[in-house]
């Protein structure tokens, strides 16, 4: 029997009081976890992923409450095997598509791409697996009519590698059309729209191996051709969580990377639309995540959600980050408090003046409980004063000189595009002014470090 609680409380937001709407756990003495939530047209909330039917199986779970707490219905998958769904999306008729990913029965370690519809009083309609000899994982969902939907995630190939995937779908279930990207191995994290045809697609790469990654994103159009695409390389390991498209032109990508002691800590990249530069803004947070990214209300400022290791307790807690406009953070990091246990936050949704978190808690490893916690979001950052910075540099392409409108204090190493450090034959000229003339012509980038936290990153092009 799973065990439901509901709970009504007040804690603190940023510049601000946050009142808690509810708060829900359920789960047995499992591995019971939410791994997304979306709002309802109605005003409730859908949660989706998986828990522990017996010790070698674990089952997908759709569960939805009403906009108050209370669970309207519960529904699981039974798998002789182990599936979990990470995302879902509701249907106009209020039926829901989720996906994820099955394991085959009998195949070892091959897992297949998991669709289900599922009617809005929780009966299950359909449900189907793509099987194929290599495994295929299913990460996110968007519709792109009330006809159908894209999938997006990674498969494997007959090299060893992995690739992105991006399957079009029809509301039965059937493909459509199907088109892979990639470096080599790469995985598909999540897929938006462009707010017209086409969609933004992005993922990482581990062509480093257990040392190094990239941040890959694509812009494909309504066929799912290439139209941009974008290789970041990171340092370090790194991941992609989801990406938002802000009302200012540039894309917002949650991940993480990692840092001098091998631990994982959450951020966030500013992209604009033409990929001409990452900006990458870390919150420092040793053992941290991201959860995803809020702007509501159209606030020049935003919030990362993620959770972490508090840094005094010990304790794996939720917390929330405020960023502004220039990419720098506005406060401290504020930690939300458990009533016990401690958590995992997946994924955050926006409906109207509310935030939701899921996830999943602990309090005895390794037995899960599905969480879900919603909070109405103040009104008090939209009185906020930002001021947009830039330092794009110009002119670019140069021909030897280029300056970028730099802060005091910033300061400036760079790259060719093999990765390669060529500082010592950049002439630094003051006042942000730079003599390239030494360097051959070909792509260049410039790494402007502002603070203990930004990093941003420039592309040059030196022709002669």
């Amino acid at each position: 029997m799973k065990k439901i609680v509901v709970l009504f409380a007040t804690f603190g937001f940023v510049q601000g009081a946050l009142s808690q709407s509810f708060e829900l756990f359920e789960g047995d003495n499992g591995n019971d976890i939410w791994m997304q939530v979306i709002s309802t047209m109605n005003g409730g909330w859908v949660t989706c992923g998986s828990f522990d039917h017996e010790i070698t199986e674990r089952d997908s779970w759709v569960l939805k409450t009403d906009a108050d707490g209370s669970v309207e219905w519960s529904t699981t998958f039974e798998s002789p095997e182990e599936q979990i769904l990470y995302d879902v999306f509701e249907l106009p008729n209020g039926d829901l598509i989720a996906g994820g990913t099955s394991r085959q029965q009998g195949g070892g370690f091959v897992y297949d791409a998991l669709f289900c519809r599922i009617s809005d009083q929780g009966e299950i309609i359909d449900q189907v697996t793509l099987s194929t000899p290599y495994s295929v994982f299913v990460r996110s969902l968007k519709p792109i009519s009330d006809e159908e939907f894209l999938a997006v995630g990674w498969q494997e190939t007959e090299t060893d590698g992995n690739e992105i995937i991006v399957y079009r779908l029809d509301q039965d279930l059937n493909v459509v059309s199907e088109s892979a990207y990639g470096l080599g191995d790469s995985r598909g994290v999540d897929i938006i729209s462009d707010g017209q045809s086409g969609w933004y697609v992005a993922g990482i790469d581990l062509l480093g191996g257990n040392e190094m990654a990239s941040w890959i994103v694509y812009h494909i159009d309504e066929d799912l051709n290439v139209i941009l695409s974008l290789e970041y390389p990171f340092t370090t390991l790194a991941s992609v969580h989801s990406m938002y498209l802000d009302g200012n032109g540039f894309l917002i990508i949650s991940g993480e990377d990692k840092d001098a002691n091998n631990d994982w800590r959450a951020g966030i990249a500013r992209i604009p639309l033409d990929f001409s530069q990452v900006s990458w803004l870390s919150t420092g947070l040793s053992n941290s995540s991201s959860a995803g990214v809020f702007t509501p209300n159209d606030w020049e400022s935003g919030v990362l959600a993620g959770y972490g290791e508090h840094p005094e307790t010990g304790q794996f807690l939720p917390f929330q980050y405020v960023f502004n406009t220039d990419l720098q953070w506005e406060n401290d990091v504020e930690w939300l408090d458990l009533d016990e246990g401690q958590c995992s936050v997946r994924n955050i949704a926006v409906n109207n003046n509310k935030v939701a978190w899921v996830g999943h808690v602990y309090v005895v490893y390794p037995d899960n409980q599905g969480w879900l916690r919603v909070v109405d979001i103040p009104s008090t950052l939209e009185e906020a004063v930002m001021h947009q910075y830039q330092s794009l540099p110009y002119p670019n392409p140069t021909q030897g000189e280029i300056t970028l409108r730099l802060k005091p204090g910033d300061t400036v190493d760079w790259f060719c595009s093999n990765g390669a450090k060529v500082t010592a034959a950049v002439v630094s000229k003051g006042n942000g002014r730079f003599n390239l003339s030494h360097l051959a012509p070909g792509l260049y980038r410039a790494q402007v470090q502002s603070g203990n936290s930004l990093t941003v990153y420039h592309r040059v092009v030196v022709q002669y």
